[in-house]
């Protein structure tokens, strides 16, 4: 787990990884927050694939797959800010 320069594992906020995952969620920005930075890479490499590949309608079935993802993490929030 990589913590970001002058922060303690304990200085996580539960209302921010939130917050990021409800604004800025699609680009995998909760999960760069509480650690998780692979599957992070992996959310925002779906997102700028899905992108480009939006423009022969193939792109959307990354957006589901995106979609569905962002509303599983929700719930897992509580227990990566824990861990964090």
């Amino acid at each position: 787990m990589s913590v970001p320069i002058g922060a303690q594992p304990s200085e996580r906020s539960l209302l921010i990884a939130y917050l990021l995952w409800f604004f800025l969620g699609s680009f995998g920005v909760h999960r760069f927050y509480l650690g998780h930075t692979k599957s992070g890479a992996w959310m925002l490499g779906l997102f700028i694939v899905s992108t480009v590949l939006s423009l022969i309608v193939v792109g959307a079935f990354g957006f589901i797959v995106l979609g569905i993802w962002w509303l599983v993490d929700a719930f897992l929030i509580p227990g990566m800010a824990r861990g964090a």
